[in-house]
């Protein structure tokens, strides 16, 4: 939002609300005619908060000069201001919040309205200059999980999309006597994780609902189940022997 555009829809709705009064700037100083309105826009507040974002806030200030003092018309005037800008001004696509409005008698006579109306800072966002600056070309994206975040139904598409493979260390028999004994002797990788940083969210899911266990064939099956989740499935898995 430009402070010139700021102006200009201050006095479009001036304007508005008084269409038989003339709005000047502050670089009318012969020749106006009365009565008329004086306007200023002045700075309240202008901080850099970055590179591409400054906070802003703006006090418009009316001056009415009139042919001949009337108080009653000026508290109209005071009136209709307050009606006309009191929440929100229309400034392009965007919208000036009212913070305060306000008046006061001026001039060595004290008969002279000025009325300020203060508007809420705002965010002014400065493009920032690309030119002659290269395009990224690659990005590179890494999620990290802590063990609590990996769920059991993750686990479970895992093994169902065959991403999990496990393997038996060399003790690790594929018998029905054994079958026991198979949670200690079974390991397993997941594609895509050369970090091993899925594997140590997984291995307490596994340790603590995966039960590996042998079939009259001599499969080796793993029987996933969670009763919080009431999830109780069963897989057969392909082992590699180490």
């Amino acid at each position: 939002m430009k402070v010139q555009d700021i102006k200009r829809a201050c006095n479009a709705l001036l304007l508005q609300a008084f269409p038989d009064y003339r709005v000047y700037g502050n670089d009318s100083h012969d020749g106006y005619i009365r009565p008329a309105f004086f306007t200023e826009l002045l700075p309240r507040a202008y901080a850099r908060q970055s590179k591409c974002a400054v906070n802003a806030a703006y006090t418009y200030k009316i001056t009415f000069l009139e042919s001949t003092h009337d108080e009653d018309v000026c508290l109209g005037i005071v009136d209709t201001v307050m009606q006309d800008f009191g929440y929100l001004v229309k400034c392009g696509t965007e919208f000036l919040l009212t913070q305060e409005i306000d008046y006061d008698w001026i001039d060595s006579n004290h008969d002279v309205l000025q009325i300020t109306i203060d508007f809420a800072p705002f965010t002014v966002i400065i493009p920032p200059d690309f030119s002659g600056v290269p395009l990224m070309k690659y990005l590179e994206l890494a999620i990290y999980l802590k063990p609590g975040d990996f769920e059991i139904k993750t686990l479970i598409q895992l093994i169902k999309d065959g991403k999990i493979h496990f393997s038996l260390s060399p003790d690790g028999a594929l018998d029905v006597e054994t079958a026991d004994q198979l949670q200690t002797h079974v390991d397993f990788t997941i594609d895509g994780d050369t970090t091993g940083h899925l594997k140590e969210c997984a291995t307490e899911l596994l340790a603590s609902f995966v039960t590996f266990t042998v079939d009259s064939e001599g499969h080796l099956i793993a029987t996933v189940e969670d009763a919080q989740d009431r999830i109780a499935e069963r897989f057969e898995v392909i082992v590699d022997r180490r």
